[in-house]
């Protein structure tokens, strides 16, 4: 399963705290996190980090 998690437009910690629950409540999948702002991005990418998860970035 993959998942949309659109957290444009929120602030640190919001988007860290919305994926840690998708991600918690879900068993097997990918989960892709929208965000819009570089904060979030680097904040999203250590917490999957260091949750065991493989982190990709695409900048659009």
């Amino acid at each position: 399963m993959h998942t949309v998690l659109d957290c444009r437009g929120l602030a640190c910690p919001q988007p860290v705290i919305r994926a840690k629950e998708l991600l918690d409540s879900m068993g097997q999948g990918s989960v892709e996190v929208l965000v819009d702002n570089e904060a979030a991005q680097s904040n999203l990418a250590r917490f999957g980090k260091s949750q065991g998860c493989a982190v990709a970035i695409r900048a659009s």
